[in-house]
């Protein structure tokens, strides 16, 4: 028990030891923080000239954090080189640096940068490094919207074997080959990391490691039409509430990934045509598990360019006939092991699912019996008129229809749009609100949507999904 000793001043001040010692202690504990260094007006940053500390010049070492404000000019800043090899904990930019910093790459010198990684979270102006980095421990870049850390230097230019995570809504961009991690690269907050390769200017996180997308976009972007990786294909991938997007240019590009995780959370994989060819393959050589209340979207990044989306899984035959692209919808609580969905197999002739013989529908006939229900091609509304259960559902009529649980639970197998649906769009919904849509007990529903070469099929749930409240 701590004994409080009060001691009454003149003036009717009141003060405890107990807040004395408290006051001293902080003191203390502030004296033994170290200061940043402070950057000079110089366009240099390897001697004691180019920093210093309390007014002292001081040369940079990894004790410390090389701090960029107002201080050095435009001048300075857009010609700034390293003027040899440099350690520092971190770099932190200020919100009034007098112009945008560009360090370059002169004497091929090397920045290695300690935990505290780059700081431009209340950066006023953007960054591009052109020297080598060096990751010398497990870090985070942190970028403000609006403002953008960009590296163009050559290869490869930032590598160490320390977990990187961007994070920030801001933009990180990362040129051809420039990227050689070992432990593997985090994406959070609202931000984009662009990652640029393609054909041997593959960037590389590590064979086995894993790319970790929890929130914004990490955009691999392919715009040079090579037939190639923009991420090293031995890569693992995990998704918890961000989005990976696949940009391409020309040629039949595909970037193969090994395994996917689905962890918790609404995610997305996109394809966006930034060239002249209209297809991509996103190909995953390992499995697909999906942890409960995991759910990703499949689609096109842009509906006015029209493009295909491949996604498989080798060795098995799921989606490689058609153009497909599929959504997983989680429903087992405990989580399932998507690695082999051959009964999902497409059969080319007539985007049927292998080995499936179909009951066309009726106005209400989904759930009568354990069918592969086919809507009928005079079928456009089908409102349940209780919960249902069916083996699996396709709609592969050229017309718009409707599926309404009317708030009714509808069970399946799976779901399959065939490409016959051109522009007339399906939708399931749920007018009451109360019904929820979901895949077999203990199982995921597998949606497969078989898009034609020029026109994806517009598909829209607007009911709720069973263990998710929202849908794609």
């Amino acid at each position: 028990m701590q004994t409080m000793i009060t001691q009454t001043f003149k003036g009717g001040f009141v003060f405890t030891r107990a807040v004395l010692l408290l006051a001293i202690t902080l003191i203390c504990a502030t004296g033994a923080q170290a200061a940043n260094l402070l950057k000079t007006a110089t366009a240099t940053m390897n001697a004691a000239t180019d920093w210093t500390l309390s007014g002292t010049g001081t040369a940079p070492s990894s004790s410390y954090v090389g701090e960029i404000n107002n201080t050095p000019t435009s001048g300075n800043l857009s010609g700034m080189q390293l003027g040899g090899s440099i350690n520092l904990l971190g770099l932190l930019l200020d919100n009034n640096m007098a112009g945008a910093l560009t360090i370059g790459n002169t004497g091929g010198y090397t920045l290695t940068l300690g935990a505290s990684g780059i700081d431009m979270s209340a950066a006023n102006n953007n960054a591009t490094l052109n020297c080598t980095l060096s990751l010398g421990a497990a870090q985070t870049w942190n970028v403000i919207s609006g403002k953008t850390l960009k590296f163009a230097g050559t290869a490869p230019q930032i590598s160490g074997s320390s977990l990187l995570t961007v994070a920030g809504t801001g933009g990180t961009t990362i040129g051809y080959n420039d990227l050689s991690l070992s432990a593997g690269l985090t994406k959070t907050g609202a931000g984009t990391l662009t990652i640029t390769g393609g054909a041997a200017n593959a960037a590389t996180i590590g064979s086995g490691s894993t790319l970790t997308v929890n929130g914004g976009i990490v955009n691999l972007s392919n715009p040079s039409g090579a037939n190639g990786n923009v991420l090293n294909s031995t890569a693992n991938a995990s998704f918890g509430g961000g989005a990976l997007l696949y940009s391409f240019a020309q040629g039949s590009v595909n970037q193969t990934l090994a395994n996917l995780t689905i962890n918790p959370g609404e995610s997305a994989l996109f394809a966006n045509r930034i060239g002249s060819i209209s297809s991509a393959y996103l190909s995953l050589s390992g499995t697909v598990t999906r942890n409960a209340g995991g759910l990703i979207c499949i689609r096109e990044y842009d509906s006015s360019r029209e493009q295909t989306f491949f996604l498989g899984v080798t060795p098995n035959t799921l989606l490689t006939s058609g153009g497909a692209a599929y959504l997983i919808l989680g429903n087992n609580p405990g989580g399932a092991q998507l690695g082999n969905f051959s009964d999902w197999g497409l059969v080319a002739s007539d985007y049927s699912l292998k080995a499936v013989t179909y009951t066309s529908t009726t106005a209400n006939s989904l759930g009568t019996s354990a069918q592969n229900a086919n809507v009928a091609a005079t079928v456009t509304t089908t409102t349940l008129g209780g919960a249902a259960t069916d083996a699996s559902f396709r709609d592969n009529a050229n017309q718009a229809t409707t599926i309404n649980l009317a708030g009714y639970t509808w069970q399946t197998g799976g779901i399959l749009i065939g490409p016959a649906k051109a522009t007339a769009g399906s939708v399931i919904e749920d007018t009451v609100g109360t019904g929820s849509l979901t895949g077999p007990t203990s199982s995921d529903l597998p949606i497969i949507v078989a898009a034609n070469a020029t026109t994806p099929e517009p598909f829209t749930i607007s009911a709720k999904i069973a263990d998710n409240t929202r849908a794609c």
